[in-house]
């Protein structure tokens, strides 16, 4: 499976990675699961990873970083997203905060399926979304 490195921390020798299966993300707990010498990559190296679950969460069993150039910058990038939809959704009309209380919890709802949705393309690496047309 194809995925992201969000953030990494290589003297601890740990790192989250997104999934392209837009499942749970992926936990690299020791630096056992890359083959060669070198550090773990970091945030924003795209790779391919192989998992299985642990205590109910995904756990890297192997991460290879892919050819490319990292958007290091990718955990300000989502950081700096968040913040501006949060500040977006918490304002709004009554009917519209009404709304948001009276909504399932998050543990019975289910996952939005971000497939179809449009990407904000500004911020992807050229190397691993190509321009079309």
């Amino acid at each position: 499976m194809f995925g992201i490195v969000l953030w990494s921390n290589p003297q601890k020798r740990k790192a989250v990675v997104w999934c392209s299966d837009h499942g749970d993300l992926a936990y690299v707990e020791s630096r056992d699961c890359m083959s060669g010498a070198g550090d773990l990559p970091l945030a924003g190296t795209s790779c391919v990873i192989e998992f299985h679950h642990k205590n109910g969460r995904r756990v890297c069993n192997k991460l290879v970083p892919m050819g490319g150039h990292p958007l290091h910058d990718l955990p300000d990038i989502l950081k700096d997203m968040a913040e501006t939809d949060a500040g977006a959704t918490s304002g709004g009309s009554p009917l519209a905060r009404t709304q948001r209380k009276s909504a399932h919890p998050a543990s019975l709802s289910r996952r939005t399926d971000t497939r179809s949705m449009p990407m904000r393309a500004a911020n992807c690496d050229k190397e691993i979304i190509p321009k079309i047309g």
